[in-house]
């Protein structure tokens, strides 16, 4: 929660970012969490059964994406203390191609990595902010029409190499 809110603040404009699920069970909690921009995400830890919630989800990040919204998303799917890199999940290359595809690839989406690294996890620790190098979504547009998984593949690949550089280990 706080490297989403580090970034907000940093932000010019308002920032989207997917959060776990499970906090938004309670009315009270949906109503708060997505006055913040925040978009559930659902994942095996917060039960199977709501996998399928995630269509949604993605349709809203697509929406945020096609009005020129900034939409976070962190690409390994967890948060841990550990200074390693764990694999992307796809979620943000199928997003991301799924949105321009919509566009026919003239919309001139960007995805941007940016690596968050603490001193220590404690209060009052220091905090580097690393912003990578953006990459274009649109050079995919040929392999994402012939072969939708292997271009979410391929656009995943480079972002595990973008991230990486943003890491301080």
């Amino acid at each position: 929660f706080l490297d989403a809110m580090l970034l907000a603040v940093t932000m010019k404009r308002p920032l989207f970012f997917y959060f776990r699920s499970d906090i938004f069970r309670k009315d009270w909690a949906n109503k708060i969490l997505r006055s913040f921009h925040m978009i559930p995400i659902y994942t095996f830890d917060h039960g199977k059964e709501n996998l399928h919630k995630n269509q949604d989800t993605f349709a809203e990040g697509e929406e945020v994406l096609s009005n020129r919204g900034l939409l976070l998303i962190f690409p390994e799917g967890t948060s841990r203390v550990e200074r390693i890199m764990l694999p992307l999940k796809k979620g943000t290359a199928r997003v991301a191609l799924q949105t321009e595809s919509k566009h026919d690839f003239k919309l001139g989406l960007s995805i941007i990595p940016v690596g968050i690294n603490y001193s220590a996890h404690s209060f009052r620790a220091n905090v580097h902010i690393q912003v990578g190098e953006p990459t274009m979504v649109a050079p995919y547009a040929t392999a994402f029409k012939e072969n939708s998984s292997k271009a979410i593949n391929q656009l995943n690949q480079e972002l595990e190499r973008k991230f990486a550089d943003t890491i301080i280990f």
